[in-house]
């Protein structure tokens, strides 16, 4: 399974500021052979926490995203109605509400509603619970991207409360894995707004928040992958109710991530969104990533287009032989391009890729 360590912090969002538990879900571990949910008894929180549904515990397809270990996951196949639910929730205080983070493989991403998040507190009537891509602002879709959901509404009760994926399609099939819940409970800050902008070479940094008590403050962190982040500027609260708040950046790369710590009189804490700004020079760049490297089957690079075009994908060994040339049709913005590398023998490779003229080369290594 995955390693989560980072997703609270990430699914924090100006929504609810506030301060929680995770509870982990679905932990599958390494099923022995492809079986149904309600038969499979390797669940690590199954203590907790009871699973049914006719979806498929595998251990095929593990995830590769960007914290990603490999693993089991729930796989539906495109037969509509395939479900999983999760129901026996516990949170050891009363949250103020509730929002479901997971990973997704496979999924159309002009249309999330082919496999439904729902949930329930008496197992036969179900509310649909909208979730987006998490970092759906400026990375392009991947093969398994983590979502989030809205939050549940603060009515609903936990007593009672089970989650099901609903599978609504015949045409597509999806693979989940990681699915946590994260429980809030109100803090006495309360941030309203968080942004940042491109200022000449700088970045201005605004946010806007109530407090409560004037021993409040912030930390604004910054990093250079999203995943990574360091203390940039402490940021006393300037009193008691709303105040406007901002700060002025340098950064020193061309990829930018900010996000604002908010910490209470009491030394509790939680995290904003997380924002990104990209710098001019980059556009300049066709590959703007590249991974996993290593691999052994499929090599995922994001190329940037400034009109809809072609690129042309070629891979080459040490000797300068072509091993695999492949066209893709670009449209305008980041695209995603998958590139099959599992017939390949292990060892180093040079990937090249060309638009309009331009090429651009970057060393791969297939285990």
């Amino acid at each position: 399974m995955k390693n989560r360590y980072l997703i609270t912090v990430l699914l924090s969002t100006i929504y609810f500021a506030s301060f929680g538990q995770t509870y982990p879900m679905e932990t599958v571990g390494s099923p022995a052979s492809p079986c149904s949910a309600d038969s499979y008894t390797g669940w690590v929180n199954s203590t907790h926490l009871s699973f049914s549904g006719n979806a498929t515990v595998q251990n095929l397809n593990p995830s590769n995203n960007l914290n990603a270990s490999g693993g089991g996951n729930v796989f539906f196949n495109n037969t509509q109605g395939t479900y999983l639910q999760i129901s026996g929730f516990s949170p050891s205080n009363a949250p103020a509400s509730m929002d479901i983070s997971f990973d997704m493989f496979g999924y159309n991403v002009n249309n999330l509603n082919e496999l439904v998040l729902e949930y329930s507190t008496d197992g036969i009537n179900y509310t649909a619970l909208p979730y987006k891509r998490l970092f759906r602002n400026y990375v392009a879709p991947t093969p398994w991207d983590i979502m989030v959901s809205d939050p549940l509404p603060s009515s609903v009760g936990f007593s009672n409360l089970r989650i099901r994926f609903r599978q609504t399609t015949t045409t597509q099939q999806f693979n989940i894995d990681d699915i946590e819940a994260n429980f809030y409970s109100a803090l006495p800050i309360r941030l309203l707004s968080f942004s940042a902008a491109k200022l000449k070479g700088d970045v201005q940094i605004n946010w806007t928040a109530s407090s409560t008590d004037e021993h409040e403050y912030f930390s604004l962190e910054s990093s250079t992958d999203g995943r990574h982040f360091t203390a940039l500027k402490d940021v006393n609260v300037k009193g008691i109710g709303e105040f406007a708040y901002n700060y002025t950046d340098r950064p020193a790369t061309e990829k930018t991530f900010y996000r604002l710590k908010m910490i209470d009189a009491n030394g509790r804490s939680t995290y904003s969104q997380i924002v990104f700004i990209q710098s001019s020079d980059l556009k300049k760049q066709l590959i703007q990533n590249l991974y996993p490297n290593p691999s052994r089957e499929v090599i995922n690079t994001q190329v940037l287009a400034e009109r809809n075009d072609k690129a042309v994908v070629i891979v080459s060994d040490i000797s300068g032989r072509i091993v695999l040339n492949r066209n893709y049709s670009l449209a305008a913005g980041l695209n995603n391009c998958s590139i099959n590398v599992s017939q390949l023998n292990s060892g180093s490779y040079i990937l090249k890729i060309i638009v309009d003229g331009v090429t651009e080369t970057r060393n791969i290594i297939i285990q």
